[in-house]
């Protein structure tokens, strides 16, 4: 998404569809980041012990029988079968969300309802971040599991602050609440730390090391170090390039895995 100006708020019609994109930004954040989620605990296994390689839509495994994955799975999978469950649920609120019209209706009225959306979406995800929270603080001795866990939890914050934010720029641009520069400073900040967010995630993700793997011949070892020590908010991704490409990649590769397919009934 580009960078807004004054223009963007000069009729009702251009605050509607300045909200509406800066929903689906925040949504396209929010869907990435809980399927990474996913992703990590329907494959808990070591991603260094067991690579899962994608190619030609198929996933393959290091490990040759199953007695092995079974003998190294994480002591404490059991964070991830009571995530998935609400993980699923935020997914499919979210889809409803970027599937939801806004035709005929008021920035005030459009908004109302974006917010306690957003809330309820927001919500469920706090108190799943009190359980990695309380998760993570347990003693044990899966060293993997408990970086996966403080890698979500450093990444949780901030996803958690964007949602409070895109509440209160929406708010404002709807109701013309703040002078029309400052409200440009404030959207356009929101836009470049999504995107920022985005390619953060990304650049930490399994999908990213497999397709620069695949597609480049580049691999990259992961860091042992969590992203606390790594400090996520001053993450330098400016040379990542995310193309149709890649996100082509991106969506065949959860399809194999059955990441989209999972349904809360």
């Amino acid at each position: 998404m580009k960078l807004v100006s004054v223009k963007d708020l000069e009729n009702e019609q251009r605050k509607i569809s300045l909200i509406n994109t800066l929903k689906n930004l925040v949504c396209r954040d929010l869907l990435e980041f809980v399927d990474i989620q996913i992703e990590s605990f329907m494959y808990p296994n070591d991603p260094k012990r067991f690579p899962r390689i994608f190619k030609d839509n198929k996933i393959s495994n290091e490990a040759s029988d199953k007695e092995s994955k079974v003998k190294n799975y994480p002591l404490s999978l059991g964070i991830g079968h009571s995530a998935l469950f609400p993980l699923i649920y935020i997914r499919q609120k979210t889809n409803s969300l970027l599937s939801q019209s806004v035709s005929k209706r008021t920035p005030t009225a459009l908004v109302d309802d974006l917010i306690v959306r957003f809330k309820n979406i927001s919500d469920i995800y706090s108190s799943l971040n009190k359980s990695y929270h309380a998760y993570l603080a347990v003693d044990h001795n899966n060293i993997s599991h408990q970086k996966l866990l403080a890698d979500v939890v450093t990444q949780s914050d901030f996803l958690l602050d964007i949602l409070h934010r895109y509440a209160t720029v929406a708010s404002s641009v709807a109701q013309d609440s703040e002078d029309a520069n400052t409200l440009v400073y404030a959207v356009n900040r929101l836009i470049e730390d999504t995107n920022l967010f985005y390619k953060r995630i990304i650049n930490n993700s399994n999908a990213y090391v497999e397709y620069n793997l695949i597609k480049h011949d580049i691999n990259r070892n992961r860091s042992e170090e969590t992203l606390v020590e790594l400090e996520f908010k001053t993450l330098d991704v400016s040379e990542i390039h995310l193309d149709d490409e890649f996100h082509d990649f991106l969506q065949h590769r959860k399809i194999s895995l059955k990441i989209s397919q999972r349904r809360v009934i």
